[in-house]
């Protein structure tokens, strides 16, 4: 029967596991993100319908052919009237014959081909629609720029709560030790009622604390799944310790995403002025048709039908001349359009770089200031070590060890709030080391 219990246990341990989803790196969450993301998919399709848009218009530079098939029924054949002496010489003047012409069934085919020889506007149609598959390229990566920003900002959340657990769990353990040796004295009479609800009241704080460190751990979790569009559990199995070592200033930093999408966006803007530009010159299309008719007073006799062909060959210049100044406010128009999206470049590279100097000089300080917390709350947490033995030794009064074990809890919201600090300085400065 215990056989059977643990059989059934494992494999439901078994399909546990394999129901969760496991990231042991901030990468593996970028690389799902890039695979599931609803804004990443979405960019990468508008790509797509970019690149079929620049295919479409790349095929209105070759020529058109079409061929045509057609079958007329002339069910009442018009007659026309015929002056008789073009017959008859010797018929009077002004009398006419009836005479009808043509076949009632009319059985036709036709290859048609035109096609634009000269047509600046498909040529640089097709440019235009180029820049905006590199615009599209662009978004792209300031859309996963954007989308890993958020997720690094939940996944390193998740990882400083987890350290935040520990050291509640820590704390609570104390805090526990700490009441039941109170609850012992104070039923000695060693100490008051007073001193005893001051370490009845840390314990409840230590368990507030803790419950309060699992229930955020639960909605990142929950923050995390809706980011990543994730049904199923997820499993993150990684330490802020992974992190702290790394110093990510010594390396360079790409060039920032939204100044890849704004000089994308100015080259679109320039293609566009080329574009109305390109409404003043002339075009020349060529046009060439081939006819073959079969003409009989049967339907579909093509034995002894009669049949006839035809074609011709055509070439058109077309110069425009005057639109009522249309073109001339559209140049205008694109013209201003360049001018606005060259200053939206300008500032938005400046403030970029004001803000790639501003995160270097927050890593550096966040760095530091992490360093002296994990050496302070080192130091505190040996010291508190020290006072917990003077206190089991009766050296110091519990009013003294709750007051030294208040020092250590300071201590460790104060290194909390520092890794919370340098983490976000670390993810943002490793985001934007990555080749989006």
């Amino acid at each position: 029967m215990i056989k059977y219990f643990f059989f059934i246990a494992g494999i439901c341990v078994c399909f546990s596991v394999m129901g969760q989803t496991t990231f042991t790196s901030l990468k593996q969450v970028f690389d799902y993100a890039d695979q599931h993301s609803v804004t990443i998919q979405a960019s990468l399709m508008k790509e797509k319908m970019d690149i079929a848009k620049k295919e479409q218009a790349k095929s209105y530079l070759y020529p058109t052919v079409n061929a045509v098939a057609a079958y007329n029924d002339n069910i009442a054949i018009q007659p026309t009237l015929i002056p008789s002496e073009l017959l008859d010489p010797s018929s009077p003047k002004g009398s006419y014959e009836e005479y009808k012409f043509g076949k009632r069934y009319v059985n036709t085919v036709s290859v048609q081909t035109q096609w634009a020889i000269v047509d600046f506007q498909q040529m640089f149609a097709m440019k235009m629609a180029t820049s905006q598959v590199q615009l599209s390229i662009a978004s792209t990566a300031f859309t996963k720029f954007d989308t890993y920003k958020i997720l690094a900002s939940v996944y390193y959340a998740i990882l400083i709560t987890k350290e935040s657990i520990k050291i509640c769990e820590d704390n609570f353990k104390t805090a526990k030790l700490i009441s039941s040796n109170a609850e012992a004295k104070y039923q000695q009479g060693i100490i008051s009622e007073d001193v005893l609800n001051r370490a009845k009241i840390q314990k409840i704080q230590a368990d507030e604390a803790m419950m309060v460190a699992y229930n955020s751990s639960k909605q990142l979790m929950c923050q995390l799944q809706s980011a990543l569009v994730m049904d199923k559990g997820i499993v993150v199995d990684d330490s802020v310790e992974n992190y702290l070592s790394q110093n990510l200033s010594q390396y360079l930093m790409t060039l920032h995403p939204e100044i890849k999408y704004q000089e994308a966006g100015l080259d679109l803007f320039k293609s566009q002025l080329r574009q109305v530009r390109a409404l003043n010159y002339p075009t020349i299309s060529m046009t060439y048709q081939y006819n073959y008719s079969w003409m009989s007073d049967q339907s579909m006799n093509f034995s002894d039908a009669n049949k006839a062909d035809a074609q011709f060959f055509g070439v058109k210049l077309s110069v425009p001349l005057f639109n009522g100044f249309y073109t001339k406010n559209k140049i205008k128009e694109a013209k201003w359009g360049l001018k606005q999206q060259t200053l939206v470049l300008e500032s938005t590279r400046i403030a970029k770089s004001k803000e790639d100097e501003i995160l270097l000089l927050e890593y550096d300080q966040t760095q530091q200031s992490l360093e002296k917390s994990r050496e302070i709350l080192s130091l505190q947490t040996v010291a508190d070590k020290h006072i917990e033995n003077k206190y089991q030794r009766g050296i110091i009064s519990l009013d003294d060890r709750l007051d030294k074990y208040k020092e250590l809890l300071n201590e460790q919201n104060s290194y909390l709030n520092s890794l919370g600090n340098y983490m976000a300085a670390e993810f943002q400065l490793y985001i934007r080391r990555l080749k989006l």
